[in-house]
């Protein structure tokens, strides 16, 4: 805005020395008369060269004053645009949820965790991670959640986790969410990938000890996780899944984060370091949520850089394309009825 005020304040300098110019053309040329010839000729042609170059410059740079204002005018206005809807989003998911949450459900369904069609149990109980896979071994944690947190159970929810708020949760809302919050609260709870999600024959993978599937964009993740099955709904992990299943870590052991760094061109491998059952929730690298703040896209996990022990939320604005060449987002993914 002051390099804007300053743009004015040249031209109109500029523009009054131009008019200073030509309203004494008269008085100028005059003075020169009284000049050798060929010196009357040459300030002549001077004289006129400078009105025209100053005309020109003045006429070339409101054209680029009046370009840039518009320009600003029009991204205040895409601006405006995005809030207004980004709005109306986070007020409906939040009228939702207020909704779903205040009806009555039989949260003893989270201690009897359902096992989907072509899965099987593994191992664990229901409050301290209850385990089952699918055929092809790929592994899910059951996360016990209702309306109501008791006797181990936690309260759906979103949260904010610090008070250090990078992105407070007041300013996102989640791409996907109603058949999800209708299912977990319903059924007791759901399930989460115990591992993060590796690649393999072109399918996602929830195994461990395999190269965890990071040169992904979002919306090429949404997709992945929304076609894993046909029995069972899955998708890229939601904010209510991410922060109810952080608050349900932190309720089963002590977080310490894992500080390890691992660069893009070295090799991430899944089933680093668990809690409940489930593990790498709790170190170093980001992963992809459906979150949406505005016009970017909500990033999850922890930061060394940060530095903050107790930290148990961290999340960045963040364009697909903007990664750094050394970024490790990885994804998880959830089941739900």
């Amino acid at each position: 805005m002051i390099s804007r005020l300053i743009i004015v304040c040249v031209f109109s300098i500029v523009f009054y020395l131009i008019t200073l110019l030509i309203n004494n053309k008269d008085s100028i040329l005059s003075c020169i008369n009284k000049l050798n010839k060929n010196i009357k000729k040459t300030f002549e042609v001077l004289l006129y060269i400078i009105i025209f170059v100053t005309v020109v410059y003045f006429l070339y740079n409101s054209i680029i004053f009046l370009k840039d204002s518009i320009d600003m005018f029009k991204e205040a206005d895409r601006n405006n645009k995005i809030i207004e809807e980004s709005t109306k989003k986070i007020n409906e998911e939040i009228e939702y949820y207020n909704k779903v949450i205040s009806q009555d459900y039989d949260y003893n369904k989270s201690k009897s965790p359902y096992i989907p069609e072509g899965f099987s149990y593994v191992e664990g109980q229901w409050n301290t991670g209850y385990v089952i896979e699918d055929d092809k071994s790929n592994q899910y944690v059951w996360i016990p959640c209702s309306n109501i947190e008791t006797d181990g159970i936690i309260k759906l929810d979103r949260i904010d986790f610090d008070i250090e708020k990078i992105i407070p949760v007041i300013d996102c809302y989640d791409e996907e969410y109603k058949d999800f919050l209708n299912s977990a609260l319903n059924n007791g709870g759901f399930y989460i990938s115990r591992y993060e999600m590796g690649m393999e024959n072109n399918a996602l993978i929830s195994q461990p000890k395999k190269e965890v599937l990071c040169d992904i964009t979002r919306d090429e993740a949404v997709e992945l996780s929304k076609n894993m099955y046909t029995t069972i709904k899955s998708s890229l992990i939601n904010s209510f899944a991410y922060d109810t299943t952080l608050k349900w870590i932190k309720q089963i052991g002590e977080i310490q984060i894992d500080k390890t760094i691992v660069l893009k061109d070295e090799k991430l491998l899944s089933g680093r370091k668990q809690i409940g059952n489930i593990f790498d929730f709790t170190d170093n690298h980001l992963e992809y949520t459906l979150e949406t703040c505005y016009d970017t896209l909500v990033i999850r996990g922890y930061s060394y850089e940060k530095s903050i022990e107790n930290r148990s939320r961290y999340n960045i604005r963040i364009q697909d394309t903007d990664l750094d060449s050394n970024s490790k987002v990885v994804i998880r993914t959830i089941l739900y009825k």
